[in-house]
């Protein structure tokens, strides 16, 4: 039976990224050759935490990180972004059967995805909500990365979150790896740091959130936002992804890379901060 291919349209090629792409590929490969893959062996690598601006801005740091997967084989890649929009629900994801960008078409694992949505609707009462054309970037702006560092298929768990909090993050967490336990699969979690302070003011507080996160705890990370203001727009993606990593053995974080939007725009006294991360198991 031929699939019907109801394909998702690119919100950002043209804008985030190259909408050529021919172009796309160069720039991005450029970004990927920054990582130094011989830090981490690839069985290793449970996920990544990567800046979701245009490549232009946090290409390079984002690159540090994808570059690291290279020689890793996952079948499925969950991708746990925020959702900037306005939406009543608490989690959402894509009722398209593909993703497309100019480098083709990335086919969403609607099955698991259904799996993961029923076993978080019973623990906390919010299924994820499937809906059609939406225009997050923070999502699909990681996936000319995964295009170009996977060199075999693979399938896209994309979940966009509304919901901060913290039972239903720690929840969809555990569904993730429960539903996802015995398969070879890979976390991407996407958010940007601190957002329009002065370059100092953005180095003190992302400073304090990256410590944070290398600390590993979800109650830390949480504290530092809520106790010190350190500022994570993808917070909730943060907290579930790690918890998900945890719970199929990862047992630590490690900052790659660290950049502020001032070395595009040359302005210091607003600026956006980024950074990436790859989370790893000792064996």
């Amino acid at each position: 039976m031929t699939e019907i291919v109801d394909a998702r349209p690119s919100a950002i090629a043209g804008s985030w990224y190259p909408a050529n792409s021919s172009d796309l590929t160069l720039s991005v490969d450029s970004y990927l050759q920054l990582a130094n893959s011989r830090q981490f062996p690839p069985s290793n690598i449970k996920g990544l935490i990567v800046p979701h601006a245009g490549h232009i801005y946090s290409g390079q740091v984002a690159g540090k990180a994808f570059g690291l997967v290279k020689e890793t084989q996952p079948d499925t890649v969950v991708i746990l972004s925020p959702h900037h929009g306005y939406s009543p629900y608490a989690f959402l994801s894509s009722k398209h059967t593909h993703y497309q960008t100019p480098l083709g078409q990335v086919p969403i694992q609607h099955g698991l995805l259904d799996n993961i949505s029923k076993q978080l609707e019973t623990e906390t009462d919010q299924p994820i909500t499937l809906v059609g054309q939406d225009s997050e970037h923070s999502l699909e702006i990681q996936l000319p990365f995964l295009q170009r560092v996977l060199n075999h298929p693979f399938q896209l768990i994309p979940i966009m979150m509304r919901s901060y909090q913290f039972a239903h993050l720690i929840a969809l967490g555990d569904a993730i790896a429960n539903c996802l336990a015995g398969r070879a699969w890979l976390m991407v979690i996407s958010t940007d740091l601190s957002h329009f302070k002065t370059i100092g003011a953005a180095h003190n507080l992302d400073r304090d959130m990256l410590r944070a996160w290398e600390s590993f705890e979800e109650e830390g990370i949480l504290r530092s936002a809520m106790v010190e203001k350190t500022e994570a727009c993808g917070l909730n993606a943060v907290l579930a992804g790690i918890r998900a990593c945890k719970q199929a053995g990862a047992t630590g974080l490690s900052v790659l890379g660290y950049d502020t939007s001032a070395r595009v725009t040359g302005d210091r006294s607003s600026v956006v901060g980024y950074a990436s991360a790859v989370i790893t198991s000792e064996i």
